[in-house]
């Protein structure tokens, strides 16, 4: 079964507020394994979903590994909510279509952090 490794994985919460709309970004970070062995070459998706819409953000796979990091923006003056699509499935490594969805606030806390700290 593919897990996320809730210890490793790291999510971020940041915005950035400008006169006209904001731009919020969200960054994920993380490690995926198979019955305890790293899952690479697996394909991880970002989006954002809000009440009227869903957006896709950022795309990557897992490496040999299974890290994983992704970064995200949006400019949008309504709430929305990051989703964290893993495209893979443990028991068939042909059955590549089989997705996971996780809301990211569920996955771990998501912290606020300056832009100062994140544009270093």
């Amino acid at each position: 079964m593919l897990r996320v490794s809730l210890d490793t994985v790291i999510f971020l919460f940041l915005a950035v507020f400008h006169t006209t709309a904001a731009v919020k970004s969200i960054a994920a970070k993380g490690n995926l394994t198979c019955d305890e062995y790293p899952a690479g070459q697996i394909l991880v998706r970002l989006f954002k979903v809000d009440e009227d819409s869903i957006e896709f953000l950022e795309q990557t796979h897992t490496d040999e590994a299974g890290c994983f990091e992704l970064v995200g923006r949006s400019r949008s003056d309504s709430i929305w909510r990051p989703v964290l699509n893993i495209y893979h499935d443990c028991d068939d490594a042909k059955n590549v279509s089989f997705k996971r969805s996780q809301q990211l606030s569920r996955i771990h806390h998501l912290k606020f952090i300056p832009v100062e700290e994140v544009l270093k």
